[in-house]
């Protein structure tokens, strides 16, 4: 669904990134999120032409919206990283009507009617264990975060397509943190290791894994 200027009118020249807190584009401020914002500065970068520009507007959650609706009033596009720090000024600036709004990465419940780009997290994991269960692999671990489970339905998902059980034992949950990882195995490992493959929710906390199981001889 689309809200905002129409088309006609013209190409977005001026565009916004909304996002919580400064420089979160480095490891040491954002240790969640970092790679994912680099990503997308990157992709914005790639198809800017001469004249445009691309601003990162920081604006705390608890932002008053009017003086957030004013910060944003010279931008022709606002993108965020999610709806849910920013969800009343996203809303507030839906009503208005005047600029494309653009959520990047939501939850499947999110039903704000407004521009979303999903990174299908759900089916990056399906894909990701299927192709784990394709090659015989049977007794797969799930390693990651229990506050956005997309991936683990993707997970869970794939097991069950392919007849598998989902053994409570090779499910890791809480894995939230990026750097976590070798938590994530130390606990796996206090279970017993029952599995002969382990899918884990993102690449940082997979080093973290591979690092603490290869120190131990696994």
């Amino acid at each position: 669904t689309f809200i905002g200027p129409d088309p006609s009118l013209g190409r977005f020249l001026n565009v916004a990134l909304v996002m919580p807190s400064t420089n979160l584009s480095t490891p040491e401020n954002n240790p969640e999120c970092w790679h994912m914002i680099n990503a997308i500065y990157t992709s914005f970068m790639r198809q800017l032409q001469e004249n445009d520009s691309l601003s990162s507007v920081v604006l705390s959650p608890e932002v008053d919206v009017k003086v957030a609706l004013n910060r944003l009033s010279d931008f022709d596009a606002v993108f965020f990283m999610g709806e849910i720090q920013h969800h009343p000024l996203i809303t507030a600036l839906i009503e208005t009507r005047l600029k494309q709004v653009i959520i990047i990465g939501y939850r499947s419940i999110c039903d704000m009617a407004c521009m979303k780009l999903s990174n299908a997290p759900q089916e990056s994991a399906y894909r990701a264990v299927s192709f784990l269960a394709h090659k015989g692999y049977r007794n797969i671990a799930f390693i990651g975060e229990d506050s956005i489970l997309h991936k683990f339905a993707g997970y869970k998902r794939a097991l069950n397509e392919y007849g598998l059980t989902i053994n409570p034992d090779n499910i890791i949950l809480g894995v939230n943190s990026q750097d976590d990882g070798a938590r994530g195995a130390s606990l796996l490992v206090g279970k017993g290791l029952k599995c002969d493959a382990i899918f884990v929710d993102t690449d940082r906390k997979a080093v973290g894994v591979i690092d603490y199981l290869t120190k131990r001889g696994f």
